[in-house]
């Protein structure tokens, strides 16, 4: 249960993160989908480092609800610490 609380709360941190930095449209959440249509919204390029950080964490939520009913491993810690320096990194972002 906490490491389901700790990707909700890490999604909502990203969410908040992103919607500060960009104006316009708000990112409502991390599907390919859902950022697909953020960034037409906002005119922004898929292809952009910030567009591209963002799809990562998203992947790297997407292995943590995978593994969310096993033992944290490892694995799981190693996800978390880089999703935690993906965010940094875009908080540093222009």
């Amino acid at each position: 249960m906490i490491e389901f609380r700790n990707r909700l709360t890490i999604q909502r941190k990203l969410l908040n993160l992103i919607n500060r930095k960009i104006g316009g449209f708000s990112l409502n959440g991390i599907s390919v989908y859902t950022i697909q249509r953020w960034c037409n919204d906002n005119n922004l390029d898929v292809n952009s480092d910030l567009v591209f950080k963002i799809k990562l964490i998203s992947k790297e939520l997407q292995f943590l609800a995978n593994r969310s009913q096993e033992a944290i491993s490892l694995e799981y810690k190693t996800k978390v610490s880089t999703i935690e320096n993906l965010m940094l990194e875009i908080e540093g972002m222009n």
